[in-house]
């Protein structure tokens, strides 16, 4: 996950990964990772066994490799990486998901235990997302007007009723009661943070 192209274990200093590529973004999940380059790929690297490296493929990887799947007439803006589950936001609003998908944190339904290569999340074809978060098995993601989540709930963490999974996206409907204007959100392992536009 480190993208040395290594079989060192650990590292107790720095080290720098070779790219031809200028990066600025990237994403770290439990075992793996995942670049964006300036020109919006999307390149992983890590443990890939349940297919969060979006290659189609459960090996390892120690150097980064493009996701597959993700379109290329939109570049990508952001990532988030889960435990076992990745996420790529595209400049267009649209969402893309792959890996790890047994609670619902992909958002394709209960019959999805993986996902092995992007995936348009069409569910929510009609929204335009401005930003994106995984937790552990978990996921939220954000319009700016309205907060949805899907995936593990057993702490409650997706802001809804109860504590079921939920395997198509739920809207918290605290902001939109409140009129809440969303800036940014963001996923801890079992709990979430929103940043709004307004002083409430």
């Amino acid at each position: 996950q480190c993208g040395t192209s290594s079989d060192q274990p650990t590292f107790s200093s720095p080290s720098p990964i070779q790219l031809t590529h200028t990066i600025k973004d990237a994403a770290c999940g439990w075992g793996h990772s995942l670049l964006l380059t300036q020109d919006g790929q999307v390149l992983s690297f890590g443990w890939g066994g349940y297919y969060q490296l979006g290659n189609d493929s459960t090996e390892n990887r120690t150097s980064p490799l493009p996701v597959l799947g993700l379109p290329q007439d939109w570049p990508i803006a952001a990532l988030s990486c889960g435990a076992w589950h990745s996420l790529a936001l595209s400049e267009q609003g649209d969402v893309y998901v792959w890996g790890w998908g047994e609670h619902g944190q992909l958002g394709l339904g209960k019959e999805r235990k993986a996902q092995r290569k992007a995936k348009l999340l069409k569910s929510f074809s009609e929204k335009h997302f401005i930003s994106v978060a995984c937790g552990s098995q978990h996921t939220l993601l954000t319009d700016g007007n309205s907060v949805f989540s899907f995936g593990d709930n057993q702490f409650g963490q997706l802001g809804v009723e109860g504590v079921e999974r939920r395997f198509d996206g739920e809207e918290l409907i605290f902001f939109s009661e409140n009129a809440l204007s969303i800036k940014k959100v963001f996923a801890g392992q079992w709990y979430n943070f929103a940043i709004s536009h307004d002083t409430k």
